[in-house]
């Protein structure tokens, strides 16, 4: 495995090959198939927020090796490091990504206004014969987000190439 950062609702697919990630899945295929990711950098700095993972296909080699395909679920933050060692076990808050006391007009209004803007980048991509990263679909995704946070969540992916960010 390596840096990986992953959003509510989207895929992530990951081959576990480290001594101390087979452990953990040999773990979670007794234990449940849900564990957090989160960006830990080449300095060794963990992130403070990450996102549980519920893993949907699992395919173990012959080597022990896996190849894992897993959906984003809640995003959480470390309260605190239980351990380490093989790998990190932390205690969580899971974080409540649903609207707050925001009227809902003006996300409305504010996810039509990055809307639009996607829209335009799509355009100017297109006349530049450049691919915009994801699908060719992305209007009609972003018309089916339910909340706020889904849509910034999709933003994000969309557009942050930097991890750590």
């Amino acid at each position: 495995m390596y840096p990986s950062v992953v959003f509510p609702g989207a895929t992530l697919q990951l081959q576990a090959f480290e001594f101390r990630y087979r452990i953990m899945m040999n773990t979670l295929l007794q234990q449940g198939l849900k564990f957090g990711v989160i960006y830990c950098g080449k300095n060794g700095r963990m992130a403070d927020v990450g996102c549980i993972v519920h893993v949907i296909e699992c395919e173990r080699l012959i080597d022990d090796r896996f190849f894992l395909t897993c959906i984003g679920e809640d995003r959480f933050r470390v309260t605190e490091i239980v351990r380490t060692k093989p790998y990190v076990v932390a205690r969580i808050q899971v974080l409540n990504d649903q609207p707050g006391s925001e009227p809902q007009d003006d996300l409305g209004s504010l996810m039509q206004l990055v809307e639009q803007h996607l829209k335009n980048v799509a355009m100017l991509s297109d006349k530049l014969n450049q691919k915009l990263r994801g699908d060719r679909h992305q209007a009609e995704q972003l018309r089916r987000m339910h909340s706020a946070a889904s849509f910034s969540f999709l933003i994000a992916r969309l557009f942050i190439d930097d991890r750590l960010e």
